[in-house]
């Protein structure tokens, strides 16, 4: 369930709540000090890591990391949930958030993108949050609600990835047959390692859609048919900015695998949208999309055919490629 649906009684929005107010209850406000002490408990409690320090380490150092992160921030989840039934949004985004980059900063490598999915998506988690804070309008009332459910929704995404792909994939199987040879491991599939990499790229298209757009149906009565309107949940620009950042990731995922060439149209497609989305979000270019409408329908569509493309293995010959809403 979209955590929208939770926020949505905006009714109670937050105009004139003291906890609102710079001060706040708690964790909403305070000083940068105090936020760097916050940030610096959570990351004491998950445990740090540095991959440079462990060149042949460690089965039990990364499934204890990854599986601390995600206790740590479904604990976390709770505790912004506790918040919101105060009605206390900005409490709890503060507590998403600092969950996030104390997270991120648990885990240090010398190599961009090293290290388990999870790494690499509370990275992206706090590049995301950062993005949208800057961009989110700051006097709109939807703004806080829009946030947090990005957070909550991004968080839980989080720790699905990291059950079904770090714990069952990178952590038993990589850093055994990278860094424990010989060992005693059953065998390896590693083209389904990079497949199941593809698949996460895949997830990510996927998890865009489903969480931040929504499809509502009506009868066109001069059609005689039903019809689907869709609408972002929450402001359009956080969609916008979501979907801009979230192709290049998983662009970037997909070309680091042994399936790049293979993929290749995928990944042009999924750059192009990238800069064509950067471009109408941060320069106001409408040469791809004339309006919010238009770019969230056209974006939609271009994730849903590139998820059914890579679900499908469908190679470059196989598949249609992006084409100009115009043509």
């Amino acid at each position: 369930m979209k955590w929208i649906g939770i926020l949505a009684l905006l009714g109670t929005l937050l105009i004139g709540a003291p906890s609102l107010q710079a001060g706040g209850t708690g964790v909403a406000g305070g000083l940068p000090d105090a936020r760097q002490e916050r940030i610096d408990r959570i990351k004491a409690d998950i445990g740090a890591i540095q991959e440079m320090d462990r060149p042949r380490g460690g089965y039990e150092e990364y499934l204890a990391w990854c599986s601390s992160v995600s206790s740590k921030l479904r604990r976390e989840l709770h505790r912004a949930m506790l918040l919101v039934s105060r009605d206390n949004y900005p409490g709890a985004i503060a507590v998403l958030s600092e969950a996030l980059i104390a997270a991120n900063d648990s885990f240090t490598s010398e190599v961009k993108g090293s290290g388990p999915m999870t790494k690499r998506l509370v990275a992206r988690g706090v590049e995301l949050d950062r993005a949208l804070e800057a961009k989110l309008p700051k006097q709109s009332l939807q703004t806080p609600a829009t946030r947090l459910n990005f957070l909550a929704e991004y968080i839980n995404f989080i720790i699905k990835i990291e059950a079904d792909f770090d714990r069952a994939w990178y952590v038993p199987y990589y850093y055994d047959y990278r860094h424990r040879r010989p060992c005693d491991c059953p065998e390896f599939d590693f083209r389904e390692f990079e497949r199941r990499k593809i698949e996460v790229a895949e997830l990510q298209l996927r998890f865009t859609v489903e969480k931040f757009v929504d499809r509502v149906v009506h009868h066109d009565r001069r059609r005689g048919e039903r019809q689907w309107d869709i609408f972002p949940v929450g402001l359009s620009q956080a969609f916008l900015k979501i979907a801009e950042l979230e192709s290049s990731f998983a662009a970037e995922d997909i070309a680091g695998t042994t399936y790049a060439q293979q993929e290749r149209c995928v990944i042009q497609d999924l750059v192009g949208l990238s800069e064509d989305l950067y471009k109408y979000n941060e320069t106001s270019d409408q040469s791809s999309f004339p309006d919010d409408r238009w770019a969230l329908v056209l974006t939609v569509r271009e994730f849903e055919r590139i998820s059914s493309a890579l679900r499908e293995h469908r190679n470059c010959n196989e598949r249609d490629h992006r084409r100009d809403h115009r043509d």
